[in-house]
């Protein structure tokens, strides 16, 4: 009981250090590693290691395609830095794969104290950045007081919402769950990511229309609360006008033209028609380089190539842009084989998590996917740590292993 209860409040802590500073969240790794190992039994870890060995291999492959490429790397250092970013890739299947099953309640209490978590830490952020700014701050100028992403924080809170939701629906709708449920929607609404607050409206109305265990009257107030919240955030200015730049293709970055026009500079471009641009220089390395990639320690380098090449002053001057796009990130670096790689794995945990059939795994990995459209998910601690974590947890609920006390009486036999 108490090493169930320790072991609770480890993942949790982990979870929850996704908040703060990398170094501390590489830290609370660390720990519940060491935690693992020295209160684990050595002959089941063993055991449940060799039984996932070829999951394993699966789970990992991107990570080991991404580490063959340091050999014809030129930038070492950035390599062995990337390689570091993305240690979780291979740490938390091996960890969750091997410990033994990690039963409803734990799971239950790890995703509430994250989702909990996420929302104190953002309603704290804009009360402090009120408070200092005397004005309520919007999107980057307010998560980067923090130093964290708007858009990882609101994949949290997106994510968050989901877990309440789930729980919203299993406990009949009480009071508390549907405020928290407000408040979910006002933060990412004022955090103003707009893929993520898309991809929650969506998947939301989704979740609602396939949901035969909610009263159509509960369905039809929901309905009617999410229009309500998306007209009133609507009155906002910046939020306003960063949801009005994502369908007005008309502002455009233009590329190849002379530099001494500075054409990229001085402009108010937003993040769509940044990203056109990025993706559309990007197309230089993919082209030439799209069997092996250029390697986890030149992706920058060759993206910065390309963007001068292009005369996109803004990005290659004074930015140092990623491809802002996992799988054109993970095909520049790796070539074709750390594309197939990752879309392999990705598409097996959606076809696993729809499997289960629980709502709160698939709301996971689909908006996981959808904000890897946009971003480079897995060069950023925030996002790929989130990502093993969480789908290691999940992996480790769902996937249908014995019971442990099996495992030990097969080894004294």
């Amino acid at each position: 009981m108490i090493a169930d209860k320790l072991n609770n409040i480890m993942l949790s802590l982990v979870a929850i250090s996704l908040l703060l500073p990398p170094n501390i969240s590489s830290l609370s790794i660390i720990i519940y590693v060491a935690y693992v190992i020295f209160t684990s039994s050595t002959k089941v870890l063993i055991t449940n290691f060799r039984n996932n060995i070829w999951l394993l291999c699966f789970l990992s492959s991107f990570y080991i395609i991404n580490l063959l490429s340091y050999f014809y790397s030129e930038n070492k250092d950035l390599a062995l830095f990337d390689f570091e970013i993305k240690l979780s890739l291979i740490v938390f299947p091996i960890i969750f794969l091997s410990i033994k099953k990690i039963d409803e309640n734990t799971l239950s209490k790890v995703l509430f104290n994250f989702a909990l978590s996420s929302l104190l830490f953002a309603i704290t952020l804009i009360f402090y950045t009120f408070i200092k700014e005397g004005k309520l701050l919007f999107n980057q100028e307010l998560s980067m007081q923090f130093y964290i992403h708007a858009s990882y924080l609101s994949l949290y809170l997106s994510f968050g919402f989901f877990v309440i939701l789930n729980m919203c629906i299993k406990n009949q709708f009480k009071s508390w769950h549907i405020f928290l449920l407000i408040i979910y929607i006002i933060t990412l609404g004022i955090l103003a990511s707009r893929s993520v607050f898309a991809s929650t409206v969506v998947i939301t109305i989704i979740w609602l229309l396939i949901s035969h265990d909610i009263p159509k009257t509960i369905k039809i107030i929901f309905f009617i609360f999410i229009i309500l919240s998306i007209a009133s955030l609507s009155f906002l200015e910046p939020i306003r006008t960063r949801f009005k730049e994502s369908i007005n293709f008309s502002t455009k970055v233009e590329l190849d033209t002379n530099p001494d026009e500075y054409k990229t500079l001085n402009r108010d471009f937003g993040g769509r028609a940044i990203r056109v641009a990025i993706w559309q220089c990007s197309k230089d390395i993919t082209n030439k380089h799209w069997i092996l990639g250029v390697g986890a320690g030149d992706s920058q380098d060759e993206l910065q190539k390309a963007y001068k090449n292009h005369a996109f002053e803004f990005a290659w001057r004074y930015n140092s842009f990623n491809a802002h796009n996992l799988f054109l990130q993970s095909l520049i670096a790796c070539g074709i084989m750390g594309l197939l790689s990752i879309v392999a794995i990705i598409i097996y945990l959606l076809l696993f998590s729809i499997k289960t059939k629980n709502k709160v795994f698939i709301s996971f990995v689909v908006l996981f996917i959808l904000l890897s459209f946009v971003e480079s998910t897995f060069n950023v601690h925030k996002g790929v740590v989130f990502f093993s974590f969480f789908s290691g947890l999940f992996l480790n609920h769902f996937l249908k292993k014995r019971d442990i006390n099996e495992v030990k009486n097969q080894l004294k036999s």
